[in-house]
């Protein structure tokens, strides 16, 4: 308990002067300080009964790589607020390019779903088959695309509404699809895209508002596992009694939401702590490229993952927080790197989209940005090719749908 104030305090700390430079919560630094500090102090809580025992090393480690992300923006000479955000580079957008390709890349995604489910049958949904094998090469790498689609869809909702009532009409048959497919990580994703574009365009959201996000996630854990997932896998009172939770019976719908946070910590615990120190030192070096030819949500497959799966505690559980694949490719020191590397990244793609509020593809570059920061506790969706192809893809639709270019306000 005393580990736990402990790090709540170390936390708030750090989070009062993130906060207090930046003013945003969506600033990447802000909002990475929040998801994996406050997962950590989750983590913390012990509220599973075959969590391990770990000492304070491990959370200063943790800690402290929260701290390398920050160190760019502590020495930038401006911090991302004093940018000038009335006055810039501001383009139109010729209207009808921008809803012929969002019908086009739309017929691309929905044409996909219906192949795979021609080919594979009725989507795991329906079919309740295991949605991780429910894939088809090409046409299930196009479907993926429906992250671009939602973008583009919210963007014009809340800015130009080009397409009027179809944005709706789109969105909504989106998120049927999201579901047919019972991924909870899509659903997520647009989640996520609708706060950062509504505190935009609409009005700031602030902690207070914040804090309705763990509801949300406890809420749609609680639908998928209780209604979607039926039938998948095993069932919220097996994994409860499963995982020892000290909560009464009552409660044990936040099992999986609970498990879903602290586990990756649990699993680079364990990981680290059967490791060799040359191997944790040294590293891989090879895991990053593997993870770029496959989808990342096949990764069981992967020879290489066996280092991984094999410390385990729950072989459903197989996730490791957005540090996992450079600790297994570079080993501690190459988290550190990584994490002031990311840190500078991400406050690049801030500072531009500041400059450029309502540019095709300088907003989607920061929001997918923040997204793969909410996503950090669990996974690293930087290191994914879904990640790379979404960028790609909207810059070059932005270099399509822009007209003239012209400096003057930007807002």
């Amino acid at each position: 308990m005393i580990l736990l104030f402990a790090t709540v305090f170390v936390f708030s700390i750090l989070l009062f002067f993130v906060y207090k430079k930046n003013k945003n919560i969506f600033a990447p630094t802000v909002l990475f300080t929040i998801v994996i500090g406050f997962s950590l102090c989750i983590y913390l809580l012990k509220l599973s009964g075959i969590q391990s025992d770990y000492g304070y090393e491990y959370i200063i480690y943790i800690l402290s790589l929260i701290f390398a992300f920050n160190i760019p923006s502590f020495f930038s000479i401006k911090s991302a607020k004093s940018i000038n955000s009335n006055v810039g580079i501001s383009y139109e957008i010729n209207k009808r390019k921008f809803v012929f390709i969002t019908y086009i890349i739309f017929a691309m995604v929905l044409f996909s779903f219906l192949a795979m489910w021609s080919i594979l049958g009725a989507p795991p949904l329906l079919s309740k088959v295991d949605r991780s094998n429910y894939f088809v090469s090409g046409f299930g790498t196009i479907y993926l695309l429906i992250d671009v689609i939602d973008y583009l869809l919210l963007f014009d909702i809340f800015t130009n509404k080009y397409l009027k009532k179809s944005a709706y009409i789109l969105l909504f048959v989106n998120i049927v699809m999201i579901l047919l497919m019972a991924n909870k990580t899509q659903l997520f994703f647009l989640i996520c895209q609708f706060f950062v574009i509504y505190n935009i365009f609409r009005k700031k959201i602030n902690f207070k508002k914040l804090l309705i996000v763990p509801f949300i996630v406890i809420i749609i854990f609680f639908i998928f596992y209780q209604h979607i997932y039926k039938g998948m896998y095993a069932s919220n009172k097996d994994i409860y009694f499963a995982s020892k939770m000290r909560v009464p019976e009552q409660f044990s719908y936040i099992t999986e939401p609970y498990l879903y946070v602290v586990y990756n910590y649990e699993n680079m615990f364990n990981y680290i702590s059967v490791k060799k120190n040359s191997d944790i030192i040294n590293g891989n070096g090879y895991y990053f490229i593997q993870a770029l030819n496959k989808d990342y949500s096949n990764e069981n497959s992967d020879v290489l993952n066996n280092q991984w799966k094999n410390n385990l505690k729950k072989y459903w559980l197989t996730t490791g927080t957005i540090f996992k694949i450079p600790l297994m490719d570079f080993g501690i020191i190459g988290t550190y790197i990584f994490s002031l590397v990311l840190g500078i990244y991400c406050n690049y793609s801030y500072k531009k989209f500041i400059s450029n509020k309502k540019h095709l593809f300088y907003l989607y570059f920061y929001l997918t940005n923040i997204v793969a920061i909410s996503f950090s506790f669990f996974t690293n969706y930087f290191f994914t090719i879904n990640y790379i192809i979404n960028i790609l893809f909207v810059f070059f639709v932005s270099i399509f749908v822009f007209g003239k270019e012209k400096v003057g306000n930007n807002e």
